[in-house]
Parts: C-alpha cells; structure tokens; sequence
C-alpha cells in the first residue's frame, strides 16, 4: 500500500487463471502468478512444463484460451507483442548478422523513435554497465558466445521496459562461462533494478539467482517461493526431489511429531496423522558407524568436498552427505542413523494453481 494514500502499487507483471489448449488438449491449466516491481523471478519446470507456451503468452506470440495478462494494471491479454512494454532475450541472442553491435543495441531505439539526447542517454549506459565499449563496431559474428550475450541484455536493457523476459540465455554456453554470466546478470539486475522474468529448466540458475521460483509442472504452478523455503521446506514432493538430491523418507506422524524408520522421533511444522512422509535432505542426516546401529553403508561416493554414502535401513534407501576431511566409513559398516532439524509433511499432488 503506498503511505498515507490508500492506493496499492499494481504488480509489474499480473497472470489470472491464464489456460491454454490446443484441440482438447490442455497444456496450462489455470494459472495465477505475479511479478512485483524490481523483483527477479524465475520459472523453473522440466521440458514440456508449458514454461515455454506462458512465455509465448506473456509476450503475446499466442494468445491464451481464457484468463487474463496485465502489465503495470494495464490489460495486455489481446495486445500485439510490439503493444507491449517488455523485451526478450532469446536462447539464440537474434542479434542482426548485418548489423555492428551498436547498430544492434540502438535498433530497438530508433524503430521507436526515442529523442535522439535520451537514446544516447541510455546507449552509453548500458554499454558502459554490460562492457561493450571496446566491442561497438564489431560484427556479431566476429563476438564470443559470451560477448553476444552481453550485446542481446544491452539490446534489451536500452528500451528500458518494464518487463525483461530472459529465455533461457545461457543454455548454449559452457560451464565455466554461464557460471561467470550468471554473476554478470545478477550485477545488471541490480544496477538498471529492472523486473526480471527468467525461464529455465536448470534448478543451479534458478537457486542462485532468483528473488523467487515459480515450479511448474504438468501445465501447473506447483509451488512458488524462495530457493531457501523451497529447498529447506518444500510442501510438494515434486518440489524436493526437483530440487537438488533429497531422501523421501516414510514416517508414522501424530499430529506435531512423526516417527522415522530408524526409530528417532521428528518434529513436524504443520500436523499429520498416519503415514506421511518428509523430505530430508542428504546433508541433514548424520551416520556414526555402531555395530548394533539399525542401518548399514551400501556405497560411498568420493565427490572432492565430501562424501556421498548410501545407507540401506529396513530395505529403505537413504543418501547422506558428510564432509570429506572426516574419517571415511567403509561399505558394509554398521551405523547409526539420525537427522537434524524439522520436516514438513508432502503432499503428492497440488491444489488449484497458485
């Protein structure tokens, strides 16, 4: 709510129970989802979520079969996509081959006719924030992948609008230079505070990156929220195992505490009764070899800075992470089994899409 006004501050970007059917197939299902000024979201699902045909919808390629699309309040669900105040960078950059790269990055300038003092306004601050300077007059195809990355955010960055969409842009790079871009990324969100909508199906872009995730899944909106809750404190099963490497471990719960198959009560954060199960990550159980312990070491994994094992406890299967400069516990070991913390109960399925 702004101050003393009574007046709230419309969303930069507002989806209302947006569908999406080709013949009598659905590929989204009711969909509501909201990006606040300055925040930079992520959606993150596997391939063939629907990620793709929401992007489509937001930028207005297709148009949905019933909901609603808002930019700043305004009402953009049957607008053209050059109606829109928003710019995209694509998996492939799409950068003119014709073009040097500042003719790239003034382009979308001159098509909209920006007063010739504030386009060079905007062209010499975003070349200046994304380090293209001693790049202006190269071809495209003289740039690394890397360095047409920098020019297709600087294209996009220079219209300033109010919505920058991000299309999986470092899906074609390697290791090493997504890991320094998604760095460079993070620097010009903060710096232009522009609303950042990324879209991804790599949970390492999402987890470092975002203000917030939005999981989709099977054309549904599984569940939204930091990478920190949704890692620590998933409510969805599709959420833990998705997320990083996790145990689904069986539990007999009662209300506020459940009872684990090695014999340690936990506590919940929300009530249960009956079989439940949790999620508990490798790095939160712990393993002390004891030769009357209730499980045994099946496999270790060397993996630098510490060691997988796989503990088998009454034909349940369990991945536990412990640091690699501690004392090497060989296979067959008996040990004891224990976990750290609370757990929330999973449900297998998501309501009505958040």
């Amino acid at each position: 709510m702004g101050e003393g006004s009574g007046t709230s501050v419309a969303p930069a970007l507002s989806l209302t129970a947006i569908t999406k059917r080709y013949t009598e197939a659905p590929v989204l299902f009711p969909t509501s989802l909201e990006v606040q000024t300055g925040e930079f979201v992520t959606i993150l699902g596997p391939s063939g979520c629907g990620k793709s045909t929401l992007l489509r919808i937001i930028t207005g390629i297709i148009e949905p079969t019933g909901g609603t699309v808002r930019l700043d309040g305004t009402d953009v669900t049957h607008l053209p996509p050059e109606r829109r105040d928003m710019a995209i960078v694509f998996q492939s950059y799409a950068l003119f081959p014709h073009m040097s790269v500042g003719d790239n990055i003034r382009f979308g300038l001159k098509m909209k006719r920006i007063p010739r003092a504030e386009a060079d306004r905007r062209f010499d601050h975003v070349v200046g924030i994304c380090g293209l300077t001693p790049l202006l007059r190269r071809m495209p195809r003289h740039l690394s992948g890397g360095q047409q990355q920098r020019v297709a955010l600087a294209r996009a960055l220079v219209m300033q609008p109010t919505l920058l969409l991000l299309d999986e842009p470092l899906s074609n790079l390697d290791a090493k230079l997504r890991d320094s871009l998604r760095e460079d990324l993070l620097e010009l969100h903060r710096e232009t505070r522009s609303t950042s909508l990324y879209v991804t199906h790599d949970q390492t872009e999402a987890m470092s990156m975002s203000d917030r995730i939005i999981l989709l899944n099977e054309g549904r909106v599984v569940e939204t929220g930091t990478p920190r809750d949704l890692y620590l404190d998933p409510k969805m099963r599709f959420t833990a195992e998705f997320l990083g490497q996790t145990n689904i471990v069986p539990v007999t719960a009662e209300g506020r505490s459940a009872g684990t198959p090695w014999g340690q009560a936990i506590a919940l954060r929300a009530p249960a009764h009956g079989p439940s199960q949790v999620s508990l990550r490798a790095e939160a159980l712990r393993i002390s070899p004891d030769t009357s312990g209730p499980a045994t070491v099946t496999e270790l994994q060397f993996l630098g800075a510490d060691v997988l094992y796989s503990v088998d406890c009454g034909g349940h299967a369990f991945r536990v992470r412990r640091d690699s400069d501690a004392p090497l516990i060989d296979r067959g070991t008996r040990v004891d089994i224990s976990a750290m913390g609370d757990a929330t109960p999973l449900q297998d399925t998501p309501g009505e899409a958040a």
